[in-house]
């Protein structure tokens, strides 16, 4: 009971202790702090890791083999895809109404850059663009990822109605 007694006497005094000022302390706990708001006027950024697979570079790459192969009949290969190369694959696609035929706006952190992606395919996380469209995306480097911001684009720029 003495051990009950001693914690409970030490957690009231060091509470005490700092709500009161100390000895010439110019400035009261209220004044030390200042309040501040959190406003959520836009959305906060959320950023991607992109990456290439030479997979997409093929013009011949057949649709039937990728998530979206509800594609297949009206586009049988990748370069019937309007807006071919700027196809790949995104984080959100899945197979069945809504889940495929995604445009994306991508803007790279480094470079400001920006591209808009028609995602036929899945990836665990991230974006995987082709090789040639991911040099264009960095400004003409190979890197093994890129660091990007996304918006969703409407599908008309990626050359659907």
């Amino acid at each position: 009971m003495i051990f009950f007694t001693t914690f409970i006497l030490t957690l009231i005094l060091s509470y005490v202790a700092r709500a009161v000022p100390a000895c010439g302390d110019a400035a009261s706990p209220e004044e030390l702090y200042e309040p501040y708001e959190l406003t959520f006027d836009s959305p906060p950024i959320i950023v991607f890791n992109a990456t290439w697979d030479i997979k997409y570079d093929n013009p011949n790459g057949n649709t039937h083999n990728v998530t979206c192969s509800n594609l297949d009949p009206p586009y049988p290969h990748f370069h019937n895809i309007p807006q071919f190369p700027y196809i790949g694959a995104a984080f959100d696609v899945r197979w069945g109404p809504g889940g495929c035929l995604k445009c994306w706006k991508l803007t790279n952190l480094k470079t400001r850059r920006s591209i808009y992606l028609f995602a036929i395919d899945a990836t665990p996380n991230g974006f995987k663009l082709g090789k040639r469209v991911f040099e264009a995306f960095t400004g003409g480097t190979v890197e093994v990822k890129v660091e990007a911001t996304l918006d969703s684009g409407p599908p008309s720029v990626c050359g659907f109605r």
